[in-house]
């Protein structure tokens, strides 16, 4: 599976570490650093110009990869060390530290006990967990300036990522509770070697059956599933399991709102056929990712409407407020988006006959709750 994502790269990068999970303290070395302590002595971290170039050198291939136009690739750019950089080096001791337990296992003679996989595995989770979920803010910022074709694209590679976490996930969970087989697991172990070639093409089978689906594509003749080969690894989810979050009230009620506006709009420029459809194309493609968006934030959602209601002071609901606004943030960019779209659609002619004043008689208070339709904000 051969994709220029960025996050794909970089969760494939974490793959590889917690992939064979060879983490181990030796009785004969000193004990790395843990969670809290200091870094460790000694092992590779880039510098700040390398990260830098590396993020500029990113930005230019996904600019390639979704036909990004100037403003795109800047604004991606500017998105990727906002956020990638400072995450990467609140953490830097804790990831260098499990990378040098890594290699430090890959390079020994003997293999690692599940008891040392398992404390591996308990530290890595955390960490992929924070990474996927800085990866999925990321990428709803970045459809607020998207089109539909990237958008779509973007789907498409979100949904191949979830399959590489899911199986990652996975296995982690399994580690974590000490049931790692070093014979089939460690990278040295001639089963490992063996059984890899069916593994990696497994997990390339499904991200592609999952990547066409999210893209809605229909698979070629010799693809995974007319192949019979597209059977998941244990525990590997598609696209599917990201969207089974139960919807909340929050999510429902702008679904409303947006919809009026639309209709309100198409009725306020009398919209052609055709220009109605598009209008309505533009609505549900918007729909999905605030809802998919929303999904995904159901739970603090929930969490953070709880904390609002048993908030003891003004102050302390303030706070809260604000975090909604933060949570809000993508939805009104979104909405945004949806009336910024919309107003390219009527002719010049159809944008002057809106501008008359309405007629009272017939259609006065029609025409005013029309207007009130459109200055909803969800």
């Amino acid at each position: 599976m051969k994709t220029k994502a960025w996050w794909c790269v970089a969760v494939a990068a974490l793959a590889a570490v917690a992939g064979a999970q060879e983490a181990r303290d030796r009785g004969d070395r000193p004990r790395l650093a843990r969670p809290g302590f200091d870094r460790p002595p000694a092992g590779f971290w880039p510098t700040e110009r390398m990260m830098d170039l590396a993020f500029d050198r990113m930005s230019e291939n996904l600019a390639k990869h979704y036909s990004f136009d100037d403003a795109q690739m800047w604004n991606t750019r500017d998105l990727l060390k906002q956020r990638f950089p400072v995450w990467l080096e609140q953490n830097r001791g804790e990831i260098q530290s499990l990378m040098n337990e890594y290699f430090e296992a890959l390079l020994a003679n003997e293999p690692p006990s599940p008891a040392e996989v398992a404390l591996w595995s308990q530290r890595v989770q955390p960490l992929v967990q924070e990474f996927v979920g800085l990866v999925q803010q990321t990428s709803d910022e970045m459809r607020t300036y998207m089109t539909d074709e990237q958008q779509v694209l973007l789907d498409g590679e979100l949904a191949a990522m979830q399959v590489g976490v899911s199986y990652m996930n996975q296995r982690l969970n399994v580690w974590g509770q000490g049931g790692y087989d070093w014979e089939t697991e460690w990278p040295r172990s001639d089963q490992f070697k063996r059984d890899r070639d069916q593994r990696e093409q497994q997990l390339q089978q499904e991200a592609a059956r999952a990547k066409a689906q999210a893209m809605n594509q229909p698979l070629s003749p010799g693809g995974p599933e007319a192949s019979g080969q597209a059977t998941p690894p244990e525990g590997a989810g598609g696209p599917a399991a990201a969207v089974k979050a139960p919807a909340t009230k929050a999510s429902s009620q702008p679904k409303d709102d947006w919809t009026a506006y639309v209709e309100s709009f198409i009725q306020r420029y009398k919209l052609g056929e055709d220009q109605q459809n598009q209008a309505r194309k533009i609505l549900r493609s918007l729909l999905e990712q605030r809802d998919s968006y929303l999904r995904r934030k159901a739970t603090e959602i929930a969490e953070l409407e709880a904390k609002m209601r048993g908030a003891k002071s003004e102050d302390e609901r303030q706070v809260f407020r604000k975090r909604f606004d933060e949570f809000n943030g993508p939805v009104e960019r979104m909405f945004n988006q949806l009336k910024e779209r919309l107003d390219r659609i009527p002719t010049r002619k159809q944008r002057a006959e809106a501008a008359q004043p309405e007629p009272e008689a017939g259609g006065g208070k029609g025409g005013r709750e029309a207007k009130k339709a459109e200055a909803k904000r969800p």
